[in-house]
């Protein structure tokens, strides 16, 4: 670096020129700083995750209950939004499937979360009296034949042919193709509680009106 004075072209003392240079240096080391800080917030210099060749990145998934038409629609649906079926459940023509978070179904189907059932306490006491159908409502003990000459349609899993039932279902009507019986359980259920007479347990746990006929009306399987 020179000074003009005059026409002469002086140079600085050396201990300026010194001054001028380290602070160019000081400059320079500040600016590749602050350049090398932009590009580690940008993620520029930061090294990239290694991923095997061909694997894709995990999609997350959550736990769900799917139900439709029938378990074999539903599952296909499922299938076709990148998910898997882990258990069929064809009472409600549904199935338990693991989804990925960003799935989507078409209409008509509905998506529930599976979430886990917990129990309020794992014993009951054995002291306590068994609660009867006839107890819970306020009905005598000795049921009588209360319900006679009343039918009562029974709009279910079906009703299965079962002691407390004998001679009170006056007709099966299926109406899902699949078949008389009652694969759940839950139709014969709500059967005698209906109209049982309480022959398999000597009469303690009669129906509320064991009088009564059933019509079995099967519309779920």
């Amino acid at each position: 670096m020179f000074t003009h004075l005059g026409r002469k072209r002086v140079a600085p003392p050396a201990s300026e020129r010194g001054r001028s240079q380290d602070h160019g240096r000081s400059r320079l080391r500040w600016a590749a700083a602050l350049g090398a800080g932009a590009l580690t917030v940008l993620g520029v210099g930061a090294p990239a995750q290694a991923q095997p060749a061909g694997a894709a990145w995990p999609v997350p998934t959550t736990r769900v209950v799917v139900t439709g038409a029938d378990v074999a629609a539903t599952a296909a649906a499922v299938t076709a939004a990148g998910g898997q079926v882990t258990a069929a459940y064809p009472l409600i023509g549904g199935v338990a499937a693991t989804l990925p978070a960003n799935a989507h179904l078409p209409a008509g189907y509905l998506v529930v979360p599976d979430r886990e059932v917990r129990f309020a306490a794992t014993q009951t006491a054995t002291t306590e009296a068994v609660s009867t159908v006839r107890a819970t409502v306020g009905l005598p003990a000795d049921p009588g034949d209360v319900g006679r000459g009343v039918t009562v349609a029974v709009v279910d899993t079906g009703v299965a042919d079962v002691p407390d039932l004998d001679g009170r279902v006056v007709a099966h009507l299926d109406v899902t193709g699949g078949g008389g019986g009652d694969g759940e359980g839950h139709g014969t259920f709500m059967a005698g509680l209906v109209a049982g007479t309480g022959a398999a347990s000597g009469g303690a746990y009669a129906g509320v009106a064991p009088g009564a006929r059933i019509l079995d009306v099967k519309v779920a399987r």
